[in-house]
This record gives structure tokens, sequence and C-alpha cells, in this order.
């Protein structure tokens, strides 16, 4: 794995323990630079702002279940999110 990659592993690892633990909206920039090992100027390098880093956890996530779910599923999904 060649240390980009690496590093941005460990920001996206250090950035999924802090949004479990603390929300999004308290999560710190700082703490998951800390624990991850880099310094915030690093994970700025790699991304924009800490809803990037968000969006780049949970993307995956959301894409991976909309691609399952029968058209059906999503229409309901839709509904419920527009109450």
């Amino acid at each position: 794995m060649r240390n980009k990659e690496a590093t941005i592993k460990k920001i996206l690892q250090s950035a999924n323990d802090e949004f479990t633990e603390h929300g999004f909206e308290q999560a710190s920039v700082r703490v998951i630079a800390k624990n991850a090992g880099v310094t915030p100027g690093a994970i700025y390098k790699h991304f924009k702002s800490k809803e990037d880093i968000f969006k780049a956890i949970v993307s995956p996530i959301l894409n991976h279940l909309l691609s399952n779910m029968t058209s059906d599923q999503l229409a309901m999904a839709l509904d419920l999110a527009l109450e």
C-alpha cells in the first residue's frame, strides 16, 4: 500500500471513530488528525473539509445499500425521506 493510501486509510478510520463517538457536528478534525498520527494540514491535503471526510466514509455504504434495493423499496425510502 502506498504511503498516500495508508495515510488516507488512517484518516478515515480515525474519522469513523470520531463521528461514531461524537456525531458529525461535534467531531473535531484536530482529534481525527491526532488519532490518525497526522497533522490537520495533512488531512486538508487529502480532503477539502470535514464534510468531504464524512462523505468518503458514508458514500460507499449508501451506494451499496441503494444498489441492492428494488425500485419499490427505493420509492418507499424516498417517500419517507420527503415526509
